[in-house]
């Protein structure tokens, strides 16, 4: 009796232990779900591991935006990154590994408001998942704008007249993410003579090495080179759209295979580079009969099988109706000439270009090929899954009356320091890429389609961001794991639509609809470049509406650019040597002035929770 006793009231404090403990808990617990809702209704949630426990104890941490309304007079401090820095913090969450590993989490209050602009100020940060991004040119007054009152006026671009020639969109998509900003600058002269020259040996070296890193580096052999790293270069059916390629027809099946009858007696290209044989003119007709404007294969390629690399290239005459095709030519991944043809057009040639084309009377004189025959020998030759490579390949496809689903334009890949639209010469990449000279005088379609492979593969063994490639902010998004979508007219989507972007092409008030929509359907980023003239705050109404509980909503409206253009291009014309107007203090004003106000947006940005 007197031994259960002590058992029983250990058992009793055990007991007690238990229910102190779990007591104390449950105030801990208690006291944790105030402290996160003290936190979600200031605003505080600003790190995903605090999101995630709101989560987990039913604690709504709702997104809000607020702007600093500009002082009056004045304008609140901004940089020209600040609507790009707000694009790529808020979908920083959604990137993949590659991303992650560089961007990290906010360590405290204080260094959470550092990562947004300093007129922005968003209430449970960590909440935004998603952005919509509308950007209107063109707007004169935007305090005329209802939804536009009381934004910011932020900078888009600096002071030159470079800058305000460009859309506000291309602003945003040539923005780095925040987390890799550039080292700061030295001051010019800083640290003595001494400094100086070791800096400069340090350079030296540092380019020495750079340069023997270059050369070692292997080259990719296109004959032998897998799908999985031609991927990447090669364009994407969205980007064929938005680039005015000649698109495959829906209704078509992929792989258009020949009859049991042809034995290849009598058709196209003979396998291997040495030998060829064009189809005669009825067996042309039936080829392209058979196929229409589809690549075409005699037999499915065998699983696994590796897609070969040509490089196209045809010389144009004009005719009575219009430029057609006097020669082709075809070469493979080795460099070797598959075939290269003459064709004389059915029309009557009024300008044989000579200058471009090197071709004249002469060299089509006694030609019978028709540029059927040349076709019908491409669609043999080149099976629907091959790669198909050249400089502006749209014009020789479209010229040609083919299309084809697997294509890479050295003229996407390879970007101009003005941005899309505007392309480089073959004759400049080969000369800067490959120190190369071709073009030197006439044309040559061989010498050409070489350089467009070459210059191909150097993209291929560099990858993405070598020679400033079309990658841009919203290609790279959608690279590291973002869906992004591009909603706009046919330049709009030919500018942004690249990599693995989507194209939607709208007009009107359907920008904003579609964008609403695409926004519905779950996609992290929406870039909608809404009409000039158009219904601006109807159109942003709808896009607030459609808004989720983790996405932002960012507009930018642009002010037009055509006064500062047109002061700019006086400035140009003035100070040539050889003009003969006089470029006064008083236009250098009022152009400075013209630029300045170009340079600013009204920029608004707002969340469903407020």
């Amino acid at each position: 009796m007197e031994s259960t006793q002590p058992q029983s009231d250990a058992k009793q404090s055990d007991a007690k232990k238990q229910s102190d403990a779990k007591q104390s808990d449950a105030k801990k617990q208690k006291g944790r779900v105030k402290k996160l809702r003290r936190w979600a209704a200031a605003g505080d949630v600003y790190t995903r591991a605090r999101l995630a426990e709101c989560a987990a104890h039913g604690v709504d941490a709702k997104l809000t935006a607020e702007t600093t309304p500009p002082a009056k007079g004045g304008r609140v401090p901004t940089v020209k990154g600040d609507v790009g820095t707000v694009v790529w913090r808020a979908l920083a969450p959604s990137l993949d590994a590659a991303v992650g590993a560089v961007y990290a989490d906010p360590a405290s209050e204080t260094e959470a408001r550092r990562e947004w602009p300093p007129w922005l100020r968003l209430g449970n940060a960590a909440r935004a998942r998603r952005v919509v991004l509308a950007v209107a040119p063109g707007v004169a007054d935007a305090s005329a704008v209802p939804f536009l009152r009381g934004g910011v006026a932020a900078r888009v671009y600096g002071k030159r007249h470079g800058d305000a020639d460009r859309d506000a969109l291309d602003a945003v998509a040539a923005a780095p993410p925040p987390w890799e900003a550039p080292p700061p600058k030295r001051k010019k002269g800083s640290g003595g003579r001494r400094a100086q020259k070791r800096r400069r040996k340090e350079a030296a070296r540092a380019a020495e090495a750079s340069s023997d890193d270059d050369d070692d580096e292997p080259d990719v052999d296109l004959m032998e080179a897998p799908w999985a790293l031609l991927r990447d270069a090669v364009l994407t059916r969205a980007q064929l759209a938005a680039n005015d390629y000649p698109l495959p027809r829906e209704a078509a099946p992929r792989h258009v295979a020949l009859g049991a009858d042809d034995d290849g007696e009598d058709l196209g290209v003979v396998d291997g580079a040495e030998a060829y044989r064009l189809p005669s003119r009825p067996r042309a007709a039936a080829i392209l009969e058979r196929c229409g404007a589809e690549t075409v294969r005699r037999s499915g390629a065998p699983p696994g099988a590796r897609r070969r690399v040509f490089g196209l290239d045809c010389e144009m005459v004009q005719t009575t109706a219009g430029a057609r095709v006097a020669r082709c030519t075809l070469v493979d991944g080795a460099g070797a000439v598959v075939f290269d043809e003459l064709a004389k057009p059915a029309e009557k040639v009024v300008d044989y270009c000579t200058q471009w084309s090197g071709l004249d009377e002469a060299a089509l004189r006694g030609v019978a090929t028709s540029v059927d025959q040349v076709r019908a020998a491409l669609l043999e030759t080149v099976d629907a899954d091959d790669v198909l490579v050249g400089h502006s390949l749209d014009c020789d496809l479209r010229a040609l009356g083919l299309a084809h689903h697997a294509c890479a334009d050295t003229a996407l890949l390879y970007g101009h320091p003005r941005g899309a639209p505007y392309k480089k010469k073959l004759k400049q990449l080969a000369k800067e890429f490959l120190d190369r000279e071709i073009q030197d005088g006439a044309h040559d379609s061989a010498v050409d389609a070489r350089a467009a492979l070459d210059l191909f593969a150097l993209r291929v063994a560099r990858g993405p961001a070598f020679a400033g490639g079309a990658e841009d902010a919203f290609a790279r998004l959608a690279r590291h794991g973002c869906r992004v979508c591009v909603v706009g007219d046919a330049a709009t989507l030919q500018r942004r639509a690249t990599g693995a972007v989507s194209a939607v092409r709208a007009t009107g008030a359907g920008v904003a609809a579609a964008a609403a929509q695409k926004h519905a359907e779950g996609w992290n980023l929406v870039v909608a470049r809404l009409e000039e003239g158009g219904d601006l705050d109807g159109a942003c109404r709808v896009l607030e509406a459609a808004l989720a509980d983790d996405a932002l909503l960012v507009v930018v409206a642009q002010p037009p650019l055509d006064e500062a253009n047109r002061l700019a291009r006086q400035k140009r014309l003035a100070t040539d040597p050889r003009a003969s107007t006089v470029w006064t203090a008083e236009r250098e004003k009022a152009c400075a002035a013209a630029l300045q106000a170009a340079s600013y947006a009204a920029v608004v940005v707002k969340a469903r929770g407020g």
